[in-house]
């Protein structure tokens, strides 16, 4: 074998008397081989001849992709019959498969062929022959010789390895020796699953990028979709409640197994500025604004004006527009020759004003035209919007009137920058049309780009015959000649009325053959499903740039393409500018073998090549073409008609779908229908205004929430909520018109002398809110979800993760300081052991480590380093010269009142206590009192959101509601804004808001404390209860090793580091299950070992978490830092005596002792929660 397979051997079934076995199948494909495990019970294989199982068992057949019929697939491929079978009232036939893998695996709950995949994979060992291309130093040992035979099909050069998948990590190793007898695998590289911080996709050369903290390794393998998806696969099995997994990026436009996220992309550069060189944010804004009014207002959804210009270039070789004769001028009379009847014709020449088919004057780009000048102003008048060409003879003004200019814009620019190219001249500043890309990111950077792909521009028929040939000296790839058979499911189309065989070709156009070759790109046959019978058909495909935009269009046959055809025979087009992403290996099921997907914002095109080179050129083209569209936009605009579940304005009707979203290249039109079907514009948030934006459900209703800017200052914001049956084609045109709108911003400022950096670091940070330059969001692999208690108490997020930080405080993002998971292994123990210098005192730690079954290692102690003075605070100082909690009973009337009834306020720490673990829930709600009070808390970092929302309960309106905040220990511990209740009056059954942001400064024991004030008819209300932020809310878990965590726990040793005590739950009972619950919910500390006994029962787990606070300070080499601090945590629980246990350990004794102090409230009294 050619091919090296590691298996891990699989538990015995329950009949321990027999052993398990695996069938081994060996499928040859083109380019690589599949080998296929399948487990087999006792009962299948004991029986039956063993050379029958290992030789004569007829091998299951491949799907498209190479996978197996068997175990996992074979029960995936029989859910759709099963759906059949249940719908006749038989039993699935998959119960057969399930049942097995649950035997084999232990699996006692129903699972989905995902997960039943995820959960099997870690049984296996994956070998991936690979190549070493590039690593940072110290990632990997330096190259030794090697005599190891190179079998891989990877072209790439690079240190040939293999990449290793296990259950435990991922590992690089290469084969050295330099005489076969010396010959032995050395491993260069490895890491845990969820030691990686990020991984980098770029699919277009197979490759990818492995990050972690400090070190990172670039290789090359031969299919980076399979990876791609045996890792998430792992990641999703290999999952612990706490677990941060890596953040997925990706390089250029392809993408793998699952839709890229917003801005997880790097897109070319087609300038010469840096990336992330931006306008100021509030120019961007007024820019967005003036020409949604003006010369780029968008078309009415389904307009095809773009379309229709391109068509006019393809069949024409040029494009025409009206001129208008009031405002024409220039030398010689030129104002007085335009007559009503003018024309302007732009072509590869230059530009041409004719009248009735006679030249007035020509402007030709090989002599006379020095500069264009588009004049697109929304402020002047339609006469004066036009082109002003400076000549050798002067400066001529030709004007097209508003609602052509951006037409004619585009074909200025492309036909202008393809001369200025041919002379050797930089691209016309600030044109997005007629580019070439400059620089492209690689897994290594930003890098030049490679010379442009070259295709195919001989035309063969449907038999395969050449019928024109290439231009004379043309570079590019030839076809076999002669003709050739059409294979399987190749073959043309035979029409109702018979035929189907080749009929000679009309004689080619002269008015197209003279501008042919410069508007075809590529050209060739390909698969396409149509017809009535939803069949496989053979289509003529022939990618053409114009000067609106690349589009890809497709003919039934080549004689219906405009060199044989004066008709235009399309059947559809293809518009490139609105690509969202390609995968290179489509994911429909009955596809062709070598089809690729094109995922636009409209819909999906699924295209089948004739083989696996003629799929790669046509992957090649086509992401050119759309790298060099990156900035074009299209002309109309999205429409969606939405129900307003929430408008604080109350400018939109609730109550049905009247309002509609049109989304477009500027921003996001809100208009409300009124009599007819008129509609009139409420409001126009371009893309600056956005903070934020997600998708929610409600009883498997989906919704769009959004949260906007409401004023040009960026200061203050409100939360829409719309329904929308498709919520996620809704966000997901949001977010490919905000990558536009990014690029096009960034053109605009190609001849700005000192453009801003990027939007965050401009305007108070207000771009970083807008979501706009928000770098990326982490990937979602299990796919849970957090609740919302946003309008009703069943509202559920379906994001794991906001998609933009909660920045609203303007904290800018910094490194870590203390956290003693950025030092590594052995840095970091001598940086806390280091910190006294005085002898330990009597520590828990060995004992305790002894009890978790963790052996206790003999540690050399490296050179100290720099001790941590831990004598003077990092927190001690206000960084914001203020206290960081609002002023006592802010907005509250300090009249008397009614207070909470008894009932109310013996329920009020239990309910209190739900908020913290499960982050929303109920804080007051009794039948006999006015008001509702529901509370969700959210995290991110060391910043938190806390929302009230308040119910009026009773039948009479409750005014002067207001909500103030005072208290804390320290009372500046939490950095707060100043907000407001919304609205003061509630009729009944109406909600309203209260939502405080708040930053973690210091560590802290007490929250601070809502005092609440109403009037419920003339009777008036006032009581206070602790709002639910707790210290380890500000804890991010960490994933740590057994043998980590006891290195790291024992460095912890200093007076004040750590703190040991017995608690005893309130219900007098302990129990481990219960430790597990509590960590699992509050996702603060990650699990690095599950309970544990020891000799006399005592049940131990271990935590580890890095406190995350906004504290800045300088760090070492002189850059601004935010103070965190790592936690180290043990619960020991004696379920026979009813106690814990608990020790807690920090690199800073105010961090232990707050986190000492929340965690045990929360274990004396979290019992009955789960009860």
């Amino acid at each position: 074998l050619s091919r090296t397979v590691a298996l891990r051997s699989l538990r015995a079934s329950s009949r321990a008397e027999y052993p398990s076995a695996l069938r081994i199948s060996h499928f040859p494909k083109p380019q690589r081989e599949l080998y296929c495990a399948e487990a087999l019970a006792p009962s299948e294989f004991f029986g039956k001849d063993p050379s029958e199982t290992s030789e004569g068992t007829s091998v299951p057949p491949l799907d498209r992709v190479g996978r197996s019929a068997s175990s996992t697939s074979r029960l995936e491929a029989s859910l759709p019959t099963d759906r059949r079978r249940e719908s006749r009232g038989w039993p699935p036939k998959s119960c057969r498969s399930a049942s097995r893998m649950n035997r084999l695996f232990g699996s006692t709950t129903k699972q989905s062929a995902e997960d039943v995949r995820a959960a099997q994979i870690l049984h296996f060992d994956h070998v991936y022959l690979a190549r070493l291309v590039g690593y940072s130093e110290g990632a990997c040992p330096d190259p030794v010789p090697s005599i190891a035979d190179d079998n891989s099909t990877i072209l790439l050069p690079g240190r040939q390895c293999k990449l290793h998948m296990d259950s435990t990590g991922v590992k690089l190793a290469e084969t050295i020796g330099a005489s076969i007898s010396e010959m032995l695998d050395r491993v260069i590289f490895r890491s845990g699953y969820f030691s990686i911080s990020e991984l980098a996709w770029d699919h277009s050369v197979s490759g990818v990028k492995f990050s972690t903290e400090s070190l990172w390794v670039v290789v090359h393998v031969e299919n980076s979709l399979e990876l791609e998806r045996d890792i998430r696969l792992r990641l999703k099995g290999a999952a612990v409640p706490g677990a941060k997994f890596p953040l997925f990026q990706y390089v250029g436009m392809f993408a793998g197994p699952t839709k890229p996220k917003p801005f997880q992309r790097k897109r070319p550069n087609l300038t010469e500025k840096s990336q992330g060189k931006l306008p100021p944010l509030k120019a961007m804004r007024q820019w967005a604004v003036e020409h949604h009014r003006g010369a780029l207002k968008p078309l009415m959804p389904g307009a095809k004006g773009r379309v229709d210009f391109a068509l006019d270039h393809i069949h024409q070789g040029q494009v025409t527009f009206p001129v208008l004769p009031a405002g024409a001028r220039g030398p010689g009379g030129f104002g007085a020759e335009v007559g009503a009847n003018c024309t302007l014709v732009i072509n590869y020449d230059g530009l041409h004003v004719q009248s009735n088919h006679l030249s007035v004057r020509d402007l030709l780009f090989a002599s006379g035209v020095q500069e264009i000048i588009i004049r697109d102003s929304p402020h002047t008048s339609n006469a004066d919007v036009g082109l002003e060409v400076s000549s050798s003879d002067g400066i001529y003004f030709v004007p097209t009137g508003m609602t052509t200019i951006r037409y004619a814009r585009a074909a200025v620019e492309f036909f202008w920058n393809r001369h200025r190219f041919m002379v050797g001249f930089p691209a016309m500043p600030c044109s997005v049309h007629g580019r070439q890309v400059l620089k492209c990111h690689t897994l290594q950077g930003e890098k030049d780009a490679p010379p442009a792909p070259i295709g195919n521009l001989e035309i063969e028929d449907v038999d395969g015959n050449i019928v024109k040939a290439a231009p004379e000296g043309h570079p590019g790839p030839t076809r076999r000649r002669g003709g050739r058979p059409a294979g399987p499911g190749l073959k043309r189309r035979s029409s109702i009325f018979g035929g189907g065989s080749s009929k000679p070709l009309p004689p080619q156009r002269p008015e197209v053959l003279g501008h042919w070759d410069k508007i075809v790109k590529h050209q060739g046959w390909l698969l396409k499903r149509g017809g009535a019978a939803k069949q496989w058909l053979r289509r003529y495909f022939v990618l053409f740039s114009t000067c609106q935009g690349h589009f890809l269009t497709y003919y039934s046959d080549v004689r219906d393409c405009p060199l044989y055809n004066e008709r235009r025979s399309e059947r559809n087009t293809v518009d490139l500018c609105k690509v969202t992403f390609i995968r290179p290996v489509s994911t429909q099921e009955d596809s062709p073998e070598h089809a690729f997907d094109i995922v636009t914002i409209e819909r999906d095109w699924t295209l089948g090549a004739e083989d696996h080179e003629d799929m790669a050129l046509w992957l090649q083209m086509i992401t050119r073409a759309v790298d060099e569209d990156v900035s074009i936009v299209p002309d109309d605009e999205l429409e969606y008609r939405v129900k307003a579940l929430s408008d604080p304005t109350q400018s939109l009707s609730r109550n049905d779908y009247s309002t509609v979203l049109r989304v477009g290249s500027m921003g996001v039109s809100v208009s409300q229908q009124r009599a007819g079907d008129e509609l009139a514009e409420i409001f126009f948030w371009c893309y600056t205004d956005f903070y934020k934006w997600s998708t929610i459900a409600q009883d498997a209703k989906l919704a769009l929430l959004m949260s906007v800017f409401r004023t040009p200052e960026f200061d203050s914001k409100q939360e829409f909520i719309f329904r929308c049956p498709i919520s996620p084609q809704l966000a997901t045109s949001i977010e490919y018109y905000i990558e536009k709108f990014m690029s096009i911003m960034h053109m605009n400022g190609e001849d700005a002398e000192d453009a801003a950096p990027s939007p965050g670091a401009a305007e108070g940070g207000a771009s970083q809110a807008s979501g706009i330059g928000n770098g990326t969001e982490e990937e979602d692999l299990l796919g849970t979800g957090t609740s919302h208690n946003l309008i009703d108490n069943d509202w559920v997020d379906n994001e794991a993760d906001r998609s933009a930080e909660l920045s609203a405080l303007n904290r800018k993002a910094s490194d870590d300081l203390l956290n003693f998971n950025s030092l590594g292994n052995g840095a970091a123990a001598a940086a806390a052991a280091t910190a006294a210098a005085a002898p330990a005192t009597a520590s828990v730690g060995g004992s305790l480590l002894s009890d978790l079954g963790i052996a206790e290692q003999q540690q050399q102690q490296p050179t100290p380093a720099a001790p941590v003075d831990f004598s003077a605070s990092p927190f001690d100082d206000d960084p914001f010269g203020q206290n960081g909690a609002a002023a006592a009973g802010n907005g509250v009337p300090a009249a008397a009142a009614l207070g909470l009834p008894f009932v109310i306020l013996s329920s009020l720490p239990h309910n209190i206590l739900n908020v913290v673990v499960h982050k929303d829930g109920s804080i007051i709600r009794d039948p006999n009192f006015p008001l509702e009070v529901d509370a969700k808390v959210e995290y991110r970092g060391s910043q938190a959101r806390m929302t009230l929302t308040f119910q009026n309960a009773m039948q009479e309106t409750i005014t002067d509601l207001a909500v103030g905040l005072s208290g804390g220990d320290p009372s500046d511990a939490l950095r707060t804004n100043d907000p407001a209740v919304d609205p003061t009056e509630m009729l009944p059954t109406q909600h309203a808001r209260f939502v405080l942001l708040c930053e973690c400064m210091k560590p802290f024991t007490a929250a601070p404390t809502v005092t609440v004030a109403f009037k419920n008819g003339a009777t008036p209300y006032k009581f206070d209860f602790v709002t639910p932020f707790t210290i380890s809310g500000f804890v991010e878990p960490t994933n740590m090793s057994p043998p980590d965590f006891q290195g790291r726990w024992g460095t912890m040793s200093a007076p004040g580091q750590f703190i040991q005590a017995v608690v005893t739950p309130e219900s007098g009972a302990a129990q481990a299950a219960t430790v597990t619950e509590l960590f699992m919910r509050t996702k603060s500390f990650g699990i690095c070992s599950n309970a544990t006994p020891n000799a006399t029962g005592v049940l131990s787990q271990c935590f580890a978490g890095t406190l995350r606070t906004g504290k800045e300070t300088q760090g070492p080499d002189g850059e601004t830092r935010k103070v965190s601090a790592g936690c180290l945590v043990v619960v020991e629980t004696n379920e026979a005596a009813g106690v814990y246990r608990l020790n807690v350990r920090s690199v800073h004794q105010s961090v232990t002792a707050a986190v000492f102090h929340d965690l045990k409230s929360q274990l004396e009294r979290v019992a009955p929660l789960f009860a």
